[in-house]
């Protein structure tokens, strides 16, 4: 059992130490397991297991994958980047196989209490079903809790002046993203020709635009963000950069190939404003240019809701073979 029944907020010192008890309890160390299909009715059979947590605490670290017609309850234990004080959060977007626990009976939220019930996996089942999913970018990893602070119960969003900058917040946010560089720089090879348009509108400090510059010089990187604290410091690095609200970029409408949605998560706006956003910024696409939605944090946006605004969702899982992680990635096609 997870849990954390209390009714204060847990200090992130305390937090942190409860989650690495959680992390060695639930790694999983094998390198080898028996690849056999699951027995659900047997897993079924089993005593349930349970999380317990608060609104305020980790509920955003609960997520499940409709997978064969059942639903693959995880949770996320504590980042090695954490580990390795390469990151200022317990957690990353990443997701192993030790984050696998069962199959999904129930989930609800009562107030602020988060309360998720699960047939519990042994390690073979956890890693044999882990090993499937990863090979399917059709499924959609569903985070369904929002964290909320503890004492106003909203949830937490860039304030109007967007994210201050320090050598810090440049380094951890680098490490965050490394997974999600490397994957990306692999997946958009094919798509490469000279004059090609790729537009990040909340670029942050545009490392990850200047990782693809670099890695093909003939695109063209265009960038914006809420932050002048930001932008000045990307200018640097970008062939275009604008200090402004995504929804009000003076970008030519219909002139971008490939446009990445890094801001539409969880801690960054609120779901309402992720919906406000999105129809805004998909009028800088081309029509048949791709949309890619990922981030550090969840996405509060699901395949159904992108389909609404009008996109092709072609697929919604990344994996990143290094670290053996699969990681939301959504791959869309503006109709």
């Amino acid at each position: 059992m997870i849990k954390y029944e209390n009714n204060y907020q847990i200090p992130y010192d305390e937090l942190t130490k409860m989650e690495q008890k959680i992390y060695d309890k639930q790694i999983i160390k094998k390198e080898h397991f028996l690849h056999s299909e699951l027995d659900i009715k047997e897993i079924k059979s089993r005593e349930v297991d349970y999380i317990i947590d608060k609104i305020y605490n980790l509920p955003q670290t609960i997520f499940y994958i409709k997978f064969n017609k059942i639903f693959i309850l995880g949770r996320k234990i504590r980042s090695q980047l954490s580990i390795e004080n390469k990151l200022n959060a317990i957690n990353c977007s990443q997701i192993t196989a030790s984050m696998i626990l069962g199959i999904l009976k129930s989930k609800k939220l009562t107030g602020k209490d988060v309360f998720v019930e699960y047939y519990p996996m042994a390690e073979d089942e956890r890693l044999s079903t882990f090993d499937k999913i990863k090979s399917d970018s059709q499924l959609e990893i569903i985070y369904p809790f929002q964290e909320r602070l503890y004492g106003t119960n909203q949830v937490e969003k860039t304030g109007k002046e967007g994210w201050s900058l320090n050598p810090n917040k440049v380094i951890y946010l680098g490490y965050g993203e490394e997974h999600l560089r490397e994957y990306t720089k692999s997946f958009i090879k094919p798509y490469i020709k000279n004059g090609l348009k790729i537009y990040d509108p909340a670029c942050s400090t545009g490392q990850f635009l200047y990782e693809l510059k670099k890695a093909y010089p003939v695109v063209t990187i265009l960038g914006g963000d809420l932050s002048k604290q930001m932008t000045d410091y990307a200018s640097q690095f970008l062939d275009y950069c604008e200090c402004c609200n995504a929804k009000d970029s003076k970008l030519e409408e219909n002139s971008i190939d490939i446009m990445f949605l890094r801001f539409l998560n969880d801690q960054v706006v609120s779901k309402y404003q992720a919906k406000q956003f999105l129809p805004k910024t998909l009028t800088k696409v081309k029509k048949g240019g791709l949309v890619i939605a990922f981030g550090h944090t969840p996405v509060l946006l699901t395949k159904k809701q992108f389909e609404h605004y009008g996109l092709k969702v072609e697929s919604c899982i990344g994996y990143y073979q290094k670290n053996n992680c699969i990681f939301q990635y959504y791959v869309m096609r503006k109709l």
